[in-house]
């Protein structure tokens, strides 16, 4: 199994899994809520600080799979909490990696599984595709780390079996109790969640009441080129905004410009200085629209290359932050 603990108490870890859409998103709001109390600073990108009130607050849509610490003792006065906010869909992860502890790790959990009425699924803590790889995954381990091979300790597991383990490997291994294979199977049906079922959505308080995406983007890039060319609008630069409005409109992106031209004006009217790149940074509604500075009346309109690309995949041109107004 494959997995992130988020939450981490009493020495053991609580993995959340996606069951559908709204787990899903309830998830990378739980991401988003604990990354946004580390102080990135110091703390490495896969640091969270979240509460267990965090999670028990909006659990609906997620799978949780409880990874007891060393000490089981500890981990049993959290499995109450554990089924009360998840029912059904909490386990308790069994990981046997043909160490010496093996049997008496196994008897320990089946006597918690049986106290607590959490069923126990198999689990691996993979690591690494094939055995092979131990030695670099002791090195990646070292770096997360910020320490030596000689100097890591229990940062480096004493063997190689977090790995991809074959099905004929796996009904040996956990043999003994085969339960925990089939709830292995029963979280993989359940969890039914695919990213294919996501799909780009912008907010829609960005378009005034009474406008349309399409008429609002028009209006806001007339506005951009009188302002930017107070002249009168040449002529090359006219037909370039025409073309690719009407390949906006085409490609349904109109949500798309205006969004990040909502963040690049809040951006701006904070002083944090930014800049549009990306494959439509060259744009003339880009430009007019203040996303970028590429004056298309001085440049060359290479215009099909990114809107031709932009059929087959997502068009962009996003905000480039400085780094020292961060």
């Amino acid at each position: 199994m494959r997995r992130k603990a988020l939450v981490s108490f009493a020495g053991s870890r609580l993995l959340l899994y996606a069951r559908d859409r709204g787990g899903y998103a309830r998830l990378a709001r739980l991401l988003t809520l604990g990354r946004r109390r580390v102080e990135r600073a110091r703390e490495p990108a896969s640091s969270y600080e979240l509460s267990w009130d965090d999670v028990a607050a909006s659990p609906e849509g997620l799978l949780a799979v409880l990874v007891p610490g060393e000490d089981l003792a500890a981990t049993e006065p959290l499995l109450p909490r554990v089924r009360e906010a998840f029912g059904e869909l909490a386990s308790i992860a069994l990981e046997l990696h043909k160490g010496p502890d093996d049997a008496a790790r196994l008897l320990g959990l089946r006597l918690l599984s049986r106290k607590t009425g959490v069923p126990l699924v198999a689990a691996n803590d993979v690591i690494a595709h094939v055995p092979e790889r131990r030695r670099l995954a002791a090195v990646l381990a070292c770096i997360k780390e910020t320490t030596t091979l000689e100097r890591a300790g229990p940062a480096i597991f004493p063997n190689g079996e977090r790995y991809l383990r074959s099905l004929d490997e796996i009904a040996r291994v956990y043999e003994e109790i085969p339960e925990a294979l089939a709830r292995s199977v029963e979280i993989a049906e359940a969890a039914t969640f695919s990213l294919d079922e996501l799909r780009y959505e912008y907010p829609e308080e960005i378009v005034p009441p009474g406008e349309t995406p399409a008429s609002h983007l028009r209006a806001l890039t007339e506005i951009g080129a009188r302002e930017r060319f107070p002249g009168g609008i040449p002529e090359k630069v006219r037909a370039q905004i025409e073309h690719e409005l009407a390949l906006v409109a085409e490609l349904s992106y109109e949500p798309y410009f205006l969004t990040v031209f909502d963040i690049v004006k809040f951006a701006r009217s904070r002083g944090i200085l930014c800049q549009g790149r990306g494959s439509a940074a060259n744009s003339a509604v880009c430009f007019c629209l203040g996303i970028t500075s590429v004056d298309p009346s001085r440049t060359s309109a290479r215009r099909n290359r990114p809107w031709r690309e932009s059929r087959r995949s997502r068009l962009r041109s996003r905000p480039c932050w400085s780094r020292s107004l961060r």
